[in-house]
């Protein structure tokens, strides 16, 4: 008997010892989730969407070194988008609209680079690695919170998630939710967390506004230039018209002038009842020497332009002064454009340079018979200039009469 109450007594230790290390396996855990399990697990749940990566343009690093675009892409650099903006509208009037297009995509893309900032890393991983003692009382395990009065009311607890979920609506710019959910946590979260949220909040919507400026004077500085663009040409039509419309009236003149001097001398030779007197023959001139033909020159203009340049109109002045000395001596004006428009707009525009030339030479006192002008449009010879710059231009070429 006695031994049998050994066996027993050995056997019931031994399964008080089995069960010391095999019964925990299999029990679930009863205990809470720390504040820092909380807010990693939610950290993990969220997925923050990361920004489309915007696709690569096609862009001519040579224009950064190019002088005059050194000041546009200095002020690009500095984000000074209204100084930028009356750079691109100086540069519009001589540059081709292919580098034009290029420095308006290249704003573009600075502009749009000025994206929300971004949720501040650091305080998200303080609040994970020391909960301050707020979080820890929010969260305490059942053993170290007393069991509340019957009559009380339990205070609101605060999930360390919706932290993580505030950041990611900012990081939207859904500035009026992430106000409405901070007034909710109010009081409930830390103070350190409300802190946090409502400077990166104030962040986001200064940088946010910053944005939209910017964007607001890229469209204007885009309408500027399409409008300088559209009244150029207006104006290169309406002087095209006034042309038309003043060498009509000429041309009826002189038609006038000789259908009178027909008349006249009808009349007079119906009225004597005689033939008309014969002219005295001309007298003879004294041989000379053929005048001395000066070199072709040339005058260059703007994109889309017919204005005379300083160097141009001094050009046009010694032209003038070669005409007054030698009065045998006429000259044509041959207008030229560079191929960036079409063949028909671009025979009228060369046509209106060659006219502004004949305007500025008639004003220094050269009578318009002695100043021929024509258009060769966007026409090129072999010999022709390859730059667009000096293709846009006028040649002044000496001839006898």
């Amino acid at each position: 008997m006695k031994n049998l109450s050994k066996v027993g007594l050995l056997l019931l230790m031994l399964l008080l010892v089995a069960g010391a290390f095999i019964l925990p396996k299999f029990v679930q855990r009863a205990e809470p989730p720390t504040p820092k399990e909380d807010l990693a697990a939610a950290l993990a749940a969220v997925e923050i969407p990361e920004e489309a990566t915007a696709a690569d343009e096609t862009f001519d690093a040579g224009l950064r070194e190019t002088p005059e675009y050194e000041e546009f892409f200095q002020f690009l650099d500095e984000s000074d988008f209204e100084s930028a903006r009356n750079a691109l509208l100086t540069l519009s009037e001589t540059a081709d609209e292919e580098t034009i297009e290029i420095l308006t995509n290249e704003m573009e893309k600075s502009v749009n680079a000025l994206a929300p900032v971004e949720t501040p890393e650091p305080p998200i991983i303080a609040l994970i690695e020391s909960p301050t003692e707020a979080a820890a009382e929010a969260v305490k395990t059942p053993e170290s919170v007393s069991a509340p009065a019957s009559d009380a009311i339990a205070p609101p607890s605060y999930d360390p998630g919706e932290t993580v979920r505030i950041m990611t609506l900012i990081q939207k710019s859904e500035f009026a939710e992430v106000e409405k959910r901070i007034d909710a946590i109010t009081g409930t979260a830390p103070a350190e967390t409300i802190q946090l949220l409502n400077g990166s909040l104030a962040s986001a919507q200064k940088n946010q506004q910053a944005l939209e400026a910017s964007r607001l004077e890229l469209q204007k500085t885009k309408e500027e230039v399409s409008t300088l663009k559209k009244e150029g040409v207006a104006q290169i039509k309406e002087s095209v018209a006034e042309l038309k419309e003043a060498t009509l009236s000429a041309n009826l003149a002189v038609k006038e002038v000789n259908a009178l001097k027909d008349q006249l001398i009808a009349s007079g030779s119906s009225s004597t009842g005689t033939a008309p007197l014969e002219q005295p023959a001309p007298v003879a001139k004294k041989a000379q020497a053929p005048p001395e033909i000066p070199p072709t020159k040339g005058i260059t203009f703007g994109l889309n332009s017919t204005r005379l340049s300083d160097s141009s109109k001094k050009t046009l002045s010694d032209a003038a002064g070669k005409l007054k000395a030698e009065p045998r001596l006429t000259l044509q004006l041959r207008g030229y454009a560079d191929p960036s428009g079409s063949s028909e707009y671009n025979a009228i525009l060369a046509k209106a340079r060659s006219e502004a030339a004949k305007d500025y030479l008639i004003e220094k006192e050269i009578a318009a018979s002695r100043v021929d002008v024509t258009s060769f449009g966007d026409t090129r010879s072999e010999d022709s200039p390859a730059k667009p710059e000096e293709l846009r231009r006028v040649d002044l070429v000496y001839r006898t009469e």
